[in-house]
């Protein structure tokens, strides 16, 4: 079965207090909107793997349901949408007994999917329990036919032995039409009450809850534009790509555990502001500026945390190795790791506060809705509707000559000039990224991968100022004394170490950089150079 032709869920989940479920169960808004009264009922799900998690691992999740004296099991794939809502292949029968059975399906696919797995290899490995009150929506979004959508109040918890997660959420399931009115409901309940995405899956938590580990990070998928796109189609396709990234990460973010998520949130983020930048032309100017304002905003935490991550975990790692007794690195990495922690609790305060929460939520609707497409600019609004390969273009064209002239010279540059040629190759790339399968049959990995490449050895060589900054950051608030003249010492060493590092990249870099030039560009542009 061709994956378009699998049972597919499209879903918006919603974290909520018990207070707020109970004042939107009864709101007006949504019963004027209902096809009938809300029906509850008590659910006890139990998710199932084999021993060594296969499913897991194959980013599936198998369940079976009991709803009332019925049990059904039901199959779910990853999610393969971008944006905020879920869209995943589900398949889903009605078993005779309580243990699952793969068989029952009856889907060639399923198989495929799950690969051998023998019924007596399925183990239970979580639960959920809580009460489920329901009720379907006519829900417009103009000028689009009437969506239905189901809205679902959960309350209870997931649990993994003998350890518990609370759940309160809601869930917003598109039955039929188009996903934009999700998006319109979730920000008309949110008007009500007080609400916020809910960005790890029911079975996301489950797993991690009974396996202790912290919540996964990932990295950006492909986008998946295709040369008969126009420009807001593309437009919804980069933005939804980079929000599903966002919100993917944020979990791992908050948690700390893996720095890897922090990082990955941070990538996310800036790759969204370079689309922005990129697709400027088709979004009004002044919705824009508002959106860069907010995304800077949540940036400005992050950055310091992120930097000593890296410091801590990667720039004093080799140094410490090669001189594991000094006591004047002791004396710095014991202030690191007390900045770092001091940081990830900023982290943590951003995420959690009230103003991150409203970001997320009316951005990911934003892009949810389209709603870009609602503007009074009639120019941007003609552009939306025009091809985008003719768009994307001039932008790769755009972006590679600046990158091209930033580099003019690039054996005599200095430090500051080769940063600002960092940032101009990141944007480059992440166009090409963006870009690269609107061009079928062309080499568009090749030069992706130089400059990939390029932009890092120039990151590698720009450790020096970072790692300056961080240990200037470090010392800047010790009391002068013998605790401060050590870690002064041994931020000497490591200062002294990456410029020895800078030094000995230096024919590579000017390597890189000629090897990037040689690449011929791989969109359709008259003039590149």
């Amino acid at each position: 079965m061709a994956p378009d032709d699998r049972p597919l869920e499209v879903e918006l989940k919603l974290a909520a207090t018990a207070e707020a479920i109970d004042t939107l169960i009864d709101a007006k808004l949504l019963n004027d909107h209902a096809e009938a009264p809300a029906v509850a009922r008590d659910l006890v799900t139990i998710y199932y793997d084999t021993p060594d998690r296969r499913l897991s691992r194959r980013k599936l999740a198998l369940r079976v349901r009991r709803v009332g004296r019925r049990h059904i099991q039901t199959l779910k794939t990853a999610n393969e949408s971008n944006g905020a809502s879920l869209r995943r292949g589900e398949w889903e029968v009605e078993l005779e007994g309580s243990h699952p059975d793969l068989a029952a399906f009856g889907d060639p696919a399923v198989l495929e999917l799950t690969g051998l797995v023998l019924p007596d290899e399925l183990e239970p490995v979580y639960e959920t329990r809580f009460k489920r009150r329901a009720l379907t929506v006519s829900w417009a979004a103009k000028p689009a036919a009437p969506a239905l959508i189901e809205v679902a109040f959960d309350q209870g918890r997931i649990q993994a032995g003998s350890h518990r997660m609370p759940l309160s959420e809601i869930e917003l399931e598109l039955k039929s039409g188009s996903a934009a009115p999700l998006f319109e409901v979730a920000e008309a309940l949110r008007g009500v009450a007080p609400l916020r995405l809910q960005t790890q899956d029911k079975s996301a938590r489950g797993h991690a809850l009974a396996a202790g580990t912290p919540p996964e990070w990932r990295k950006a998928d492909s986008v998946g534009l295709h040369p008969g796109m126009r420009v807001d189609d593309a437009v919804h396709a980069i933005l939804g790509g980079c929000v599903r990234h966002w919100l993917d990460n944020e979990a791992a973010t908050a948690d700390a555990r893996d720095p890897e998520g922090l990082h990955q949130l941070r990538v996310a983020l800036r790759r969204l502001r370079s689309a922005m930048s990129l697709m400027k032309p088709a979004i009004s100017p002044p919705v824009r500026d508002r959106w860069n304002d907010e995304l800077r905003w949540l940036l400005g935490p992050l950055g310091p945390a992120r930097d000593l991550d890296v410091f801590v975990t990667e720039t004093l790692a080799p140094v410490r190795e090669a001189n594991p007794d000094d006591p004047d690195l002791g004396a710095l990495i014991e202030l690191a790791e007390d900045r770092r922690a001091q940081a990830h609790h900023t982290v943590r305060e951003t995420l959690a506060s009230e103003r991150y929460g409203d970001l997320a939520f009316t951005f990911a609707c934003w892009v949810g809705r389209s709603g870009w497409c609602r503007i009074d600019d009639i120019d941007a609004r003609v552009l939306q509707r025009e091809p985008i390969t003719g768009f994307a273009d001039a932008i790769l064209a755009k972006r590679y000559r600046k990158a091209r002239k930033q580099g003019r010279g690039f054996e005599h540059l200095a430090a500051e000039d080769r940063h600002e040629l960092r940032i101009a190759m990141k944007k480059l790339r992440y166009g090409a990224e963006f870009f690269g399968d609107l061009y079928p049959g062309k080499d568009t990995g090749a030069f992706r991968k130089a400059a990939s490449r390029m932009q890092d050895v120039l990151g590698h060589m720009n450790d020096v100022a970072v790692a300056r900054h961080v240990v200037d950051d470090l010392l800047e608030d010790v009391p002068s004394g013998a605790r401060q003249r050590s870690a002064a010492l041994g931020a000497g060493q490591v200062i002294g170490w990456y410029k020895r590092q800078a030094q000995d990249l230096e024919p590579e870099a000017r390597e890189l950089w000629r090897a990037f030039r040689s690449h011929d560009p791989f969109w359709n542009a008259p003039d590149e150079t």
